[in-house]
């Protein structure tokens, strides 16, 4: 499923907020799901959105640079939604140093 241009520009809000603020970043959010969402339902969202942000799946270097930059986006959010100890501290608002620092 190709992306259209309002999955574009919801991403192009996020990465330009990283670069302000990383950890106001609102990781449920970056992966389109609810705060109630399964781990089952964390995987296939971010199964889906990775396999359509790849940035081998993007032609001009322009794309690819923002591919990559959504894709990592929603890596690390996977990264810490998906472990159960890191998204407890996310959810409890205690998640050391934002989404980018481990």
């Amino acid at each position: 499923m190709p992306i259209d241009c309002e999955e574009a520009a919801f991403y192009r809000q996020i990465v330009d907020a990283t670069k302000d603020n990383a950890s106001s970043i609102d990781l449920y959010q970056v992966l389109r799901i609810e705060r109630e969402t399964t781990p089952k339902e964390i995987k296939k969202a971010y199964r889906r959105l990775a396999v359509r942000w790849h940035p081998d799946k993007h032609r001009n270097d322009f794309d690819k640079a923002f591919a990559e930059s959504v894709f990592k986006l929603i890596a690390r959010a996977y990264e810490v939604l998906s472990d159960e100890n890191s998204r407890a501290d996310y959810d409890a608002g205690g998640f050391n140093g934002g989404i980018f620092c481990k």
